[in-house]
């Protein structure tokens, strides 16, 4: 039995801006959020984002959006 159902929505990071603090890795229990040493950034696997927002609470800049997967023709038909 699922107890946990993904949204309609898929966390983003905004790429640029991210300081690579990793405050948000340490709040997914979906480990969605992962760490670029190349990059010296987090992002999002969208793969395994289930859009719940709680990773926009660690983020003191507010680089954390939701974005409707919808919108993201990729993603939408994964699951």
């Amino acid at each position: 039995m699922q107890v946990m159902f993904k949204s309609e929505y898929i966390a983003k990071i905004d790429p640029i801006n991210c300081i690579g603090c990793r405050s948000c890795l340490k709040l997914c229990q979906f480990g969605a959020i992962e760490y670029s040493s190349i990059a010296g950034n987090c992002f999002i696997n969208p793969l395994k984002c289930y859009g719940c927002g709680v990773c926009r609470t660690a983020c003191d800049q507010e680089l954390i959006t939701l974005e409707d997967k919808e919108e993201l023709p990729e993603i939408y038909k994964t699951w």
